[in-house]
């Protein structure tokens, strides 16, 4: 239609007929009232999925079609929509429709709140920590089909020394999962998650000039990663003082599940002792003999004179049940 020479009023009013003939439409909710949905009246039912990531306005505004029932799918213990002003936030516009109504869900003579209390996207060890911290122990897994690269599923790194080091250190790690990934099944899909923008450009650069093959490794932010998944997945904090914003539970909560079967968690533990949540995820780590620290010549820079890790090397670290002090 867009090429055969129809006008654009002609255009608009086909694409109007469509949608008002359609049984199941699919839409943003910023579009839900746009023009082409003025038709729409008496829907049965709206289902606005990641509604724990809409402001309230923006999940009101499919009621204006005149919607008989409406679910809402997500998750409150994630990350809330993404808000400017901090004054708009302290009036509790980042707060989701969602979130408030399981807020106040056992004032509710039948709890309109039905917890998905199964997850098939982890592997269980990845699963444990975010189940008992988050969801109180309510969830149970349902493993996917086993990898046999023979990597811990999950496990802690400390990276003392500088913000490079551990870009460093963390890309050391990143190049040797995705080496192993790419052996054993190069569809494997492999990412480098880091809070901040800056720590992210840090890690793209330090991976190219490890080897330039490391474009197939995805690295972006904790944000943009939200409602995703990968199949291996290399946390860096980049914090050498205190936890920052990742004190919000929820953004901790992201950061410890988007991996399916391999996660392996980068980060400074002096930084995040003083943090209750931090450290105690940190404690149930070194109980279950997952925390180790990342040997030093690991967390040099490409090309230093000293002595250089190979992925070889890592990933044989990885595997051991020893650290670099030979400490179970």
């Amino acid at each position: 239609l867009r090429g055969g020479g129809v006008r654009p009023g002609q255009l608009v009013d086909v694409e109007r007929r469509l949608v008002e003939e359609a049984d199941i439409v699919a839409t943003t909710l910023a579009s839900s009232v746009n023009h082409k949905m003025r038709g729409l009246r008496g829907i049965e039912l709206c289902i606005v999925e990641e509604a724990g990531q809409a402001i309230e306005p923006e999940t009101l505004l499919p009621l204006m079609l005149g919607v008989n029932k409406m679910t809402l799918v997500g998750d409150p213990q994630q990350l809330p929509g993404y808000i400017c002003s901090e004054r708009a936030k302290t009036h509790g516009l980042d707060r989701s429709l969602f979130s408030r109504l399981a807020a106040y869900s056992e004032c509710w003579e039948r709890p309109p709140l039905v917890l998905l209390d199964r997850q098939y996207r982890m592997h269980p060890t990845i699963a444990d920590y975010p189940n008992r911290a988050f969801y109180g122990g309510r969830v149970q897994s349902v493993p996917p089909p086993p990898l046999s690269l023979h990597l811990p599923p999950y496990c802690i790194l400390d990276i003392p020394g500088s913000e490079h080091d551990e870009a460093w250190g963390a890309a050391r790690v990143a190049l040797a999962v995705f080496s192993a990934a790419r052996a054993h099944n190069p569809q494997l899909s492999v990412a480098v998650i880091t809070p901040y923008v800056a720590h992210r450009d840090l890690l793209r650069k330090y991976l190219l000039e490890l080897d330039e093959s490391a474009r197939g490794v995805e690295v972006n932010t904790v944000d943009s990663f939200q409602g995703q998944e990968r199949d291996l997945v290399v946390v860096s904090l980049g914090r050498r003082q205190g936890v920052g914003f990742l004190a919000h539970a929820g953004r901790m909560n992201v950061l410890l599940t988007r991996a399916r079967h391999v996660l392996i968690l980068c980060l400074y533990k002096n930084a995040v002792e003083k943090h209750d949540q931090w450290r105690t995820l940190v404690r149930d780590a070194e109980g279950k003999s997952l925390f180790k620290t990342l040997p030093s010549y690991m967390c040099r820079p490409s090309g230093h004179s000293a002595r250089q890790a190979s992925s070889k090397e890592v990933l044989e670290f990885l595997r051991s049940k020893k650290n670099k002090h030979g400490h179970k």
